[in-house]
């Protein structure tokens, strides 16, 4: 993610793999690192799992998206993500979001979506200020083929609410994560979202 020259993204490091996590055998860390001069030089990485996620909640493979995270007009870092909650495997885990005010000092989560079997999500600010989030879909462990679609509002006070999430059929999804960015705005004449 960039900000005014600044890119601040997000990872995760782990001796284990994701089903290994999820069965609880192992943790998976998230750590964020930051670059004020467009990537020349990066700040020791921070980690930031206990911010992101709810581990004393039974909260099991946390991780932040592949892809890429948004900064919405407001200045907001919104990043999504997926967890496996108790003994629920890979393809039976939650999106969520979580999001910082401060470029990543401190952290809020929120928007655990009660949907079981959705991951790889990606957002895109809508044009009213909402975020769209756009997420792989299971059902009963398997692809449903399309992606779930959900939208997160946020408060004057910085809460969070989200619309239940819906399948959409026009957007067919492959086997691993899809792709959403904004191509421009209405007020410039190209209020364009692109999906791959």
């Amino acid at each position: 993610m960039t900000i005014n020259g600044g890119c601040f993204p997000d990872f995760q490091q782990d001796g284990f793999n994701e089903f290994d996590v999820a069965a609880g055998k192992g943790v998976r860390q998230v750590f964020l690192t930051r670059s004020l001069d467009h990537g020349r030089t990066w700040s020791m990485a921070q980690e930031i799992t206990y911010q992101v996620t709810r581990p004393d909640q039974g909260w099991r493979q946390a991780v932040p998206t592949v892809g890429h995270a948004i900064q919405l007009r407001t200045g907001r870092l919104f990043f999504t993500a997926h967890v496996s909650v108790g003994g629920n495997d890979v393809y039976h885990s939650q999106n969520y979001v979580f999001w910082s005010d401060d470029h990543g000092t401190s952290w809020r989560i929120g928007g655990l979506n009660p949907r079981i079997g959705c991951n790889e999500s990606i957002a895109v600010e809508l044009e009213d200020g909402s975020v769209m989030v756009n997420a792989r879909a299971y059902e009963d462990g398997k692809p449903d083929g399309l992606r779930l679609v959900m939208v997160y509002q946020f408060d004057p006070r910085g809460n969070i609410t989200m619309t239940p999430g819906k399948l959409e059929p026009q957007l067919i999804t492959p086997t691993v994560e899809s792709s959403l960015i904004r191509y421009g705005w209405a007020k410039e004449g190209k209020g364009i979202l692109l999906f791959s």
